[in-house]
């Protein structure tokens, strides 16, 4: 067969050939282009969600500032009865925001405070609190010694142990993954997780009770407090009190809350109990922390983020942002708050 015959077969190989790259080279620009547009809705979606977040804590801060939504508040976190949420449509979606009053529970960064801003003090009482508050909830007590050491240890500043029990620097480097405690206040509550002692069962057990500020001082609003968790109560009495006995005095809240330490302890449970004075002034029936979490859906995009506001002496400020589980911005803390941080 002459050469030239057969020209006209290579050539329609050849073209079928670049036919195949050429579309194979389309299908791989196509699907990247459509990565690309769906990365800038989701991009546009995030950034959005984000403006959204920031509007609803201009609403929620001017929401805080007159006393009597904020004992509202304290009175819904306490019952799921009363509803303390706004909500409204945007141009692409929905957004749906929930009050909550965070001074219901231990602050954990309470354990250690400063003498003059400068050197730590371990905070006797408050870590007999923490205690006796394990134990309520049937933690063995050996366990608690520990996490209350390592939490402390975890906190303060030195790199010397508490006690035989505390965890310093020595304890985490040795482990297989090593790592460092922080030495300063706690920023979010799941990173106590990572303290000596601590398990997840034991972390599952506190984990209702507790929460951290950006601040060293305990300060739990008796009308913030739910029937469902009244295991604080029971460690207040230093476990004099029964189960159902603390249920019920939480149960028989006066219409609008307390109106003082003195009104609930002059409730009939707590007669005959000796109670500590200084345990007492954990107790407040006022609260300087609050969180708004947020959840923005447009289609099948849903977006949760919470922000956190203290009330100060200048009024309400954000000292934090989260987006799902995770920290998207602290602002300040108590160390930082004298330099006027904070939005």
């Amino acid at each position: 067969m002459d050469k030239r015959e057969s020209l006209p077969g290579i050539a329609l190989i050849l073209s079928l050939f670049i036919i195949t790259i050429v579309s194979s080279i389309g299908v791989m620009m196509s699907n990247q282009t459509q990565q690309k547009v769906k990365f800038h809705i989701y991009e546009n979606f995030f950034s959005q969600a984000y403006l959204d977040l920031l509007s609803l804590e201009v609403i929620g801060k001017e929401y805080l500032k007159p006393e009597q939504n904020r004992l509202q508040i304290a009175l819904a976190s306490s019952s799921e009865s009363i509803e303390n949420s706004l909500s409204f449509e945007t141009e692409n979606g929905r957004v749906f925001g929930n009050f909550y009053d965070k001074n219901n529970c231990f602050n954990v960064n309470s354990l250690v405070s400063k003498i003059n801003n400068s050197q730590d003090r371990v905070s006797r009482i408050n870590s007999q609190l923490l205690k006796n508050l394990g134990m309520s909830l049937e933690i063995p007590e050996y366990d608690m010694d520990i996490i209350v050491s390592s939490l402390i240890d975890w906190i303060d500043t030195n790199s010397t142990p508490q006690d035989t029990l505390g965890a310093e620097d020595i304890n985490y480097t040795a482990k297989k993954n090593p790592y460092l405690p922080t030495n300063q206040l706690i920023v979010d509550l799941p990173e106590i997780r990572n303290i000596n002692g601590m398990n997840d069962e034991i972390y599952k057990q506190l984990k209702p009770y507790l929460c951290v500020h950006p601040s060293r001082e305990l300060n739990i609003n008796i009308n913030a407090l739910s029937p469902k968790y009244p295991h604080l109560i029971i460690a207040i009495t230093e476990n004099q009190l029964d189960f159902y006995s603390a249920q019920n005095v939480l149960l028989s809240k006066p219409y609008g809350g307390y109106k003082s330490t003195k009104e609930f302890f002059d409730m009939p449970e707590f007669d005959g109990l000796a109670l500590s004075g200084s345990i007492r002034e954990s107790l407040s029936t006022q609260s300087n922390y609050y969180e708004i979490d947020v959840e923005i859906t447009n289609g099948s995009n849903t977006y949760d983020l919470i922000s956190k506001i203290e009330i100060t002496s200048t009024g309400p400020k954000v000292y934090m942002r989260k987006i799902g589980k995770y920290l998207c911005c602290l602002l300040y803390t108590s160390d930082a708050a004298a330099e006027g941080l904070g939005v």
